[in-house]
């Protein structure tokens, strides 16, 4: 058991660290600027006609223009 548990706070102690640098560098804000619409807002109203957030094609890169 107490290896289990060794791994187990090793493992947290990694995504921890992991999730600060993530921050660090942007986080949410930066992949929301490279990719606007990525993030699912809340629905327009049925009667306003707007589409609910954009499809981002998971093979287009943003490099390429698709």
């Amino acid at each position: 058991m107490d290896e289990a548990a060794g791994f187990l706070f090793g493992f947290l102690a990694l995504m921890v660290i992991f999730y600060f640098v993530w921050l660090s560098t942007g986080g949410p804000a930066k992949y929301e600027r490279e990719h606007p619409g990525a993030y699912v807002t809340s629905p327009a109203p049925l009667d306003t006609q707007e589409t609910f957030g954009t499809f981002l094609h998971p093979y287009a890169s943003s490099t390429n223009g698709q």
